[in-house]
């Protein structure tokens, strides 16, 4: 049962450290005393709400890439400009491009750069100018709370007591930060942040796989324990299997918390940009912290880019009518896969993605991601172009 009178507790035991968000635009709430001396004059002066971006040329044709692969400035900007003008002549319209909490935090820090010499030279900023130059879009795809291993993230690194922790007492495999933390939650918002302002052509963020990893019980750590006993009552650890209830709602909320602080600071900050996410087609994974239906609902992100990885097109169809229900209204995109683990090194058959994309847009998908750019070769790229420009009737909602 996703709502439980332990989610309820945890939000009023958190009350003093969790921004209220009732209205789709995440505004938070006024205290009562000020807003009663508030005219209506005043009330009216307010900020409009939020308007929905337009999507470019009517939906989101994105491809995910990554930084250039060589650090040298020189090298690493022939790699941006090849990469993007295969890009724009395929028709893609957008780009996500994977960002981490160590390139972020290298960005101001020179001691970082010798470990994440691409900061030093800034390949973030150049792809977003050689993008603007080709009229694409670029959304930073970030992951706050999984993939937090050395190489590509600080947050353990600098603070390694934040480590999730399994029901079984291990560290959370391939580096999962506990979100239960206020102190995570606001490093990962103070990185974006800073990431917002340094970048002004930035279009959207778009979170990687949010919460915890999948199949993975957490996080039953000090602080959750700590948190859960004093909350609650209960020891998570004594009795794992009565306390799951608890332990998963937990999950939810507090990272349904981080959802309603980053959309409120991007609208403080830049009320035009996208927020949006991926992750599974159905909405099972919501005990992750993964409660992207949710979020939906609430008007937290613009759209919903659902995994619908699939080798038979019966199938993707599937899947991407199961999410498209769970999101009641909001936007999808769905996830189109050239290559992933179950497959690889196998990949999807040009024939496929095109069919794929074409079919996306009969279910009134407002565009499709393509995963991933280092997968493509020649042949995708011209399915994907061929896709983009089927004629209209062959692409609409019979």
């Amino acid at each position: 049962m996703r709502v439980t009178l332990a989610a309820i507790a945890v939000l009023v035991a958190t009350m003093s450290w969790t921004v209220g968000a009732t209205a789709a635009n995440g505004a938070a709430k006024r205290p009562a005393k000020a807003a009663a001396t508030k005219s209506k004059a005043t009330d009216a002066a307010q900020k409009p709400a939020r308007v929905k971006p337009a999507y470019p040329d009517g939906e989101i044709r994105a491809i995910c890439i990554g930084l250039p692969k060589s650090d040298r400035r020189d090298k690493g900007l022939r790699q941006i400009e090849a990469t993007l003008d295969k890009c724009q002549a395929a028709g893609f319209n957008s780009l996500l491009v994977l960002v981490t909490s160590r390139y972020l935090a290298a960005l101001d820090d020179q001691e970082l750069q010798k470990t994440e010499p691409k900061a030093a030279w800034d390949a973030m900023g150049e792809v977003i100018r050689a993008a603007k130059q080709r009229n694409l879009q670029v959304h930073a795809w970030y992951a706050p709370w999984i993939g937090k291993r050395k190489e590509r993230a600080v947050e353990l690194e600098l603070h390694p007591e934040w480590t999730a922790i399994t029901g079984k007492g291990e560290v959370a495999e391939k580096g999962v930060v506990c979100f239960v933390r206020p102190e995570v939650r606001q490093f990962e918002l103070d990185l974006m942040s800073k990431m917002i302002d340094r970048y002004p052509d930035l279009a959207g963020i778009h979170i990687e796989e949010p919460g915890y990893r999948w199949k993975t019980d957490c996080c039953y750590c000090d602080t959750c324990r700590a948190f859960c006993q004093k909350n609650f009552g209960i020891d998570i650890q004594k009795d794992r299997a009565a306390a799951k209830p608890t332990v998963q709602s937990l999950a939810a909320f507090m990272c349904t918390d981080f959802m309603i602080r980053l959309r409120k600071m991007m609208l403080d900050k830049r009320p035009d940009l996208w927020l949006s996410a991926n992750g599974g087609f159905d909405d099972s994974e919501w005990y992750l912290g993964r409660d992207w239906h949710t979020w939906a609902r609430r008007g937290l992100i613009d759209f919903y880019v659902p995994q619908a990885a699939s080798k038979d097109i019966d199938q993707f169809t599937k899947r991407a009518t199961t999410a498209q229900k769970a999101l009641m209204g909001c936007d999808m995109v769905p996830s189109i896969f050239v290559s992933w683990q179950a497959i690889a090194p196998e990949k999807q058959p040009p024939e496929l993605i095109k069919t794929e994309i074409v079919t996306a847009r009969k279910l009134g998908a407002k565009g499709f991601v393509i995963f991933h750019e280092r997968t493509m070769e020649d042949a995708h790229y011209q399915a994907v172009s061929e896709a983009i420009h089927e004629k209209p009737e062959s692409a609409t909602k019979p």
